[in-house]
């Protein structure tokens, strides 16, 4: 009797049962079709020439590939390391006439000497064109273990070098430009098992790494994306993006209150669209494999999800704009693909008008577009 009561009071009420004017909360949430937003894409692979497999050779973590006077420029992490395939490793960067033949032409930026804080290694690096210059963004990390400093122990910092040309020379800046949040505390009886830190105290979501620095010029200033990690968080999966801020390339950047602004996402991926900044959140997080949108750099929203995205150390998309006044002044964007498993394409729509030369399946490849802002 009570059922049959309750049954007949949601009848009289309009909504249950006859699907008119109702949405289930997954409706609400997404309704439209996945495939028919304008920023859905797929990916595919096609062979590039010259900076494929080579034994004993680990190339990755490419940057944004660029276009000057008639000649592509991309730059990687590369080591010949048996200890690490990112670590213990410099920046090197090659060239390409047609974006499909690439000649490496050696070491872009190489690690500091012994006792700077980037004696170790510098690797995942992005490039930014802005003001007349070109400004490389990396990790860097010091050989040196202190926990009680947080310095070394497998916890690096974002540093930058510049340059009048794209063949250098390179200038780093003397300090890093974000470093982790200061709180968090461990101990790390082995230094040769970094995996093996015992937490002391509990930090902020950055309070262990600042990982996959990327800069967005938008909006008048520079955007500085990056992955973060806590000193207590568990697995690789649990990173999570910042931000920070600055009215000039070199700094100084602020973090953002509003850190982390993504609950997702490994490797850093962010463009500029229509009038705010996009976003490929991968494979971590309870938003993993979405595109992302947010028009105040801060506060992102789930545009769609997408499939076969590529994976670090396998395959990256890095989108890079050219700036020549002001963000206004938007020239184009460049997007890539990585290292030793391949290059990749997507197709977006609408304002951009992307011209792919070719996809890619060895290594890195390039394409360019055009946003009309």
């Amino acid at each position: 009797m009570i059922v049959k009561r309750f049954v007949s009071l949601l009848f009289l009420m309009g909504w249950a049962f006859s699907g008119e004017g109702v949405e289930s909360a997954a409706s609400q949430r997404a309704p439209t079709v996945n495939s028919e937003s304008e920023l859905y894409t797929r990916f595919r692979y096609e062979p590039v020439e010259g900076l494929g497999y080579e034994r004993g050779i680990n190339r990755r973590d490419p940057s944004s590939i660029i276009f000057v006077d008639g000649v592509y420029y991309v730059w990687y992490t590369r080591n010949q390391s048996t200890r690490s395939k990112w670590l213990d490793a410099d920046i090197w960067y090659a060239t390409s006439t047609n974006g499909v033949r690439w000649v490496e032409q050696g070491v872009a930026v190489a690690r500091g000497p012994e006792g700077s804080y980037d004696d170790w290694s510098v690797f995942t690096c992005n490039i930014l064109v802005a003001e007349g210059k070109y400004y490389l963004t990396y990790q860097a990390e010091t050989k040196t273990h202190d926990p009680a400093r947080k310095k070394g122990c497998g916890i690096n910092v974002v540093a930058m070098a510049w340059a009048i040309s794209p063949d250098g020379p390179w200038h780093k800046l003397p300090e890093p430009i974000l470093t982790t949040a200061p709180d968090g505390r461990f101990d790390l009886p082995d230094p040769k098992q970094l995996w093996q830190k015992r937490v002391l105290e509990e930090g902020a979501w950055d309070s262990a790494a600042v990982h996959d620095p990327e800069i967005i010029p938008r909006w008048g200033k520079y955007w500085l994306y990056y992955k973060g990690h806590g000193i207590d968080d568990l697995l690789y999966a649990d990173s999570r993006w910042g931000v920070a801020v600055a009215d000039r390339p070199e700094g100084p950047y602020v973090k953002s209150a509003f850190n982390p602004i993504t609950n997702s996402g490994h490797e850093v991926w962010v463009w500029p669209w229509r009038k705010g900044i996009a976003a490929i959140v991968d494979w971590a997080g309870p938003e993993a494999n979405t595109i992302q949108y947010t028009e105040d750099g801060v506060h992102f929203e789930v545009v769609c999800a997408v499939e076969d995205i590529p994976r670090l150390g396998e395959h990256i998309l890095r989108i890079n704009l050219m700036i020549r006044k002001s963000d206004a002044d938007f020239l184009g964007a460049y997007a890539i693909t990585a290292v030793r498993i391949g290059i990749f394409y997507c197709a977006l729509s609408v304002s951009w008008r992307w011209e792919w030369k070719r996809n890619v399946h060895g290594v890195i490849f390039l394409t360019t577009a055009r946003c009309e802002m």
